[in-house]
């Protein structure tokens, strides 16, 4: 078991009033810590050119496309995990390598400050034995899941019970209005 670091507990006073959620958020990461003195390094590269086996691939995207990327695995009956604690986000990396399944992330708030991540990215961690899986996932979930995602897929909008005027009869209104169209 990792020693738990002193300098944490001020950080996550400030994130929460509530002990019980300290609590969580200390046991979460203490599960997730790697033993102290077992890392030497800690490697980062863009996928396309690493030139050393990864522990994990931490894949940024939008939600659509992280979406896609846990469907694809889905497909294959792997199914990511999701926690969010609010804070501690890059600990959900040792939790892949840890426990050898993969994580959506939500970035915390270090993890927009210092890793500047951007407010409408997300992740998933991914353990290496799994990534193969991902571009078959894509091409048999494309039929219900296409990408990009068309707007107005498969929607119809109906107005809201009180409203004077639905849908259809605006579209009857535009017909009589323009009876050529």
């Amino acid at each position: 078991m990792p020693e738990y670091p002193g300098f944490l507990e001020t950080p996550i006073s400030r994130h929460t009033s509530s002990d019980d959620a300290k609590k969580r958020i200390n046991s979460r990461f203490l599960e997730n810590a790697l033993p102290e003195g077992s890392v030497r390094a800690v490697l980062v590269a863009p996928l396309e050119r690493i030139n050393f086996i990864p522990d994990v691939i931490d894949v940024y995207g939008t939600p659509t496309q992280i979406n896609m990327i846990a469907k694809s695995l889905i497909w294959h009956g792997i199914f990511p995990e999701v926690e969010l604690l609010g804070l501690i986000s890059c600990s959900m990396v040792t939790r892949a390598y840890k426990t050898k399944k993969p994580q959506v992330k939500i970035p915390g708030s270090g993890e927009i400050a210092w890793g500047r991540t951007e407010e409408d990215e997300v992740s998933i961690v991914i353990p290496p034995e799994y990534i193969d899986k991902v571009p078959s996932g894509l091409e048999n979930i494309k039929r219900l899941n296409p990408y990009p995602p068309p707007r107005f897929w498969w929607y119809e909008p109906i107005a809201p019970r009180g409203y004077t005027i639905t849908y259809r009869d605006y579209e009857e209104w535009k017909k009589r209005k323009n009876p050529q169209a």
